[in-house]
């Protein structure tokens, strides 16, 4: 039996993403582009969604959590097309990307604390012992296919 607890990893994810997108918002507000920790950033942030969208969401959905599910559908996007701003930006105009780093972060807050409160105890109820060994693979082990958008930015 996993020790894997879906929830609890998944908000520990949220911190450590979280913590590399603030020391790079740090960083250009002195001028300086820490592409480091903003690269790991967005590589596990984009993960993240890819481990949701693919592993997460789709058995909370038949679990009976459609509106919720939605609506971190369409903030996956939201954020991504942010990340996309970002990384357009990088090495360029610090400027233009704090302003995109403000607008992800602003949806991001908001979309993590959801899934804190509502979609990750959801989980603790709705998944069986194969959905989270399941989910557990994608997230230790998946990778993401190449030229993979969230659900909402597919065309």
């Amino acid at each position: 039996m996993s020790k894997f607890v879906v929830g609890q990893v998944l908000e520990h994810d949220h911190r450590l993403i979280d913590a590399d997108f603030q020391r790079f918002k740090e960083g250009l507000e002195r001028d300086e582009w820490l592409s480091e920790p903003f690269q790991r950033a967005a590589d596990a942030l984009r993960h993240h969604i890819y481990v949701e969208e693919e592993g997460l969401f789709p058995v909370l959905r038949v679990g009976g959590l459609v509106a919720p599910v939605f609506v971190m559908l369409a903030e996956h996007a939201e954020i991504w097309r942010s990340l996309d701003a970002i990384e357009a930006e990088v090495g360029r105009d610090a400027g233009r990307a704090l302003a995109a780093m403000a607008r992800m972060v602003s949806v991001l807050d908001s979309h993590n604390s959801k899934e804190e409160q509502i979609l990750y105890p959801a989980s603790a109820q709705v998944l069986n012992p194969d959905d989270t060994e399941a989910v557990r693979l994608a997230f230790e082990q998946g990778k993401r296919p190449e030229g993979w958008v969230p659900t909402n930015l597919r065309g």
